[in-house]
């Protein structure tokens, strides 16, 4: 069966799906046969790169889908939040499977309509949470879901990823809540750190194909830096329908990467993981499994063209990731963002990198204690409400 795949895009964070894609061409296991690419200029590395390969490169959707109409078996799109909506439905009338980057949108609504258009279609939509196709990940939710170590009880993350100036003028919808009227709500829990919080309602859950259900949130947001509509710095507390406490804590406001860490504790052990480190599950205070974490991303990419052969293969769904929409969004609708007082914050004048006054001891006595910022009384913090989710959840 020959795969014929199309991208759009090819800067950014794009060039990692030009590079994945490329060598499972190289590897005769698809044919990597289109991309959109509106300014070729912009990319003119990752352009070449392409025309080598005999990858045709078009200026919009319109152009693409006129030559590979009825032709395509996946496409992919690694664009802005506010797009992933129209270009997953309208490949999905167009008969064409889905490989569509995270978060997987910026409103449950968008997600809903994703779904209904999926189920219309009778082809699948894959989330880009890369993570969730890591052998050493799947190994994790296994391992929980065979019950050996017992029930979930809690999950603490903590992650510190510097982003300076560069970070939020790579695009028009960086830090805002709204882009080109759609929802987007960006920030580190809904970008680059979303794939944690994802991980997190993937582990709290036993049954291995399912997200929990959040049930109650509190939610400490902070705004840092000063020309953002949203926030830099988050602490994130839910509790699940299984009675599993979930605390997600990240910032971008810092000059030194740490992380991300997670610690899964159960009724008989716990679970260490350290991005791109190593993880290790402990039953009774001895080691039973574990493994150095490998990358993620060519899994995501095999497991996409894995899911056209058959569908049935395990990948992150809409209905696994759209727990994470959910959440967000709810966290928008229930919480106010923290303008953080200029005397706590620096910012360094080569790339204007923010830095919010102590938040790497705090973030890391918060994951060795598993709370939230504002119990450990530093000055900047304010510690939120606990309100009841939906009943009816995502």
């Amino acid at each position: 069966m020959s795969i014929k795949v199309a991208l759009f895009g090819a800067g950014g964070y794009a060039k990692s799906y030009v590079n994945g894609f490329l060598e499972l061409a190289e590897k005769k296991e698809v044919e990597f046969v289109a991309c959109v690419v509106r300014t070729p200029s912009k990319v003119a590395d990752s352009v070449a790169r392409l025309e080598a390969a005999g990858v045709k490169i078009y200026p919009s959707a319109d152009a693409l889908y006129a030559d590979w109409q009825d032709k395509l078996d996946l496409v992919c799109f690694p664009t802005g939040i506010s797009s992933h909506e129209s270009l997953t439905c309208d490949a999905l009338k167009r008969g064409i499977n889905v490989l569509c980057e995270k978060p997987v949108a910026g409103s449950v609504k968008a997600v809903r309509n994703m779904i209904a258009a999926e189920k219309e279609s009778g082809k699948f939509v894959m989330i880009g949470y890369q993570h969730m196709a890591s052998p050493d990940i799947l190994a994790v939710k296994k391992l929980i879901a065979s019950g050996e170590l017992g029930k979930v009880k809690k999950i603490v993350v903590a992650g510190i990823w510097p982003r300076a100036d560069v970070y939020y003028a790579r695009n028009n919808w960086a830090g805002v809540k709204y882009s080109d009227g759609e929802p987007v709500f960006d920030s580190p829990i809904n970008n680059a750190f979303a794939h944690y919080l994802n991980l997190s309602l993937f582990f709290a859950e036993m049954p291995f194909e399912k997200n929990a259900t959040p049930v109650e949130m509190s939610a400490e947001m902070y705004r840092a830096r000063e020309n953002i509509e949203t926030f830099d710095t988050v602490a994130l507390k839910l509790k699940t329908s299984s009675d599993v406490e979930i605390i997600n804590m990240f910032t971008h406001a810092w000059n030194v990467s740490r992380g991300p860490f997670v610690r899964i504790e159960l009724e008989n052990g716990k679970i260490n993981w350290g991005n791109c480190g190593s993880w290790a599950a402990y039953k009774n205070g001895v080691k039973i499994a574990g493994n150095k974490t490998s990358d993620s991303r060519m899994p995501m990419f095999e497991t996409s063209v894995a899911c056209v052969k058959d569908p049935s293969t395990f990948h992150c769904t809409l209905q696994l990731a759209g727990v994470q929409t959910f959440c967000i969004e709810e966290m928008h609708k229930n919480f106010e963002i923290n303008h953080v007082d200029r005397k706590f914050i620096t910012v360094e004048e080569e790339g204007g990198q923010v830095i919010l006054s102590d938040v790497e001891r705090v973030w890391m006595e918060c994951y060795e204690h598993g709370v939230m910022p504002s119990d450990t009384g530093v000055e900047w913090a304010k510690k939120s409400a606990t309100v009841a989710l939906p009943e009816k959840g995502f």
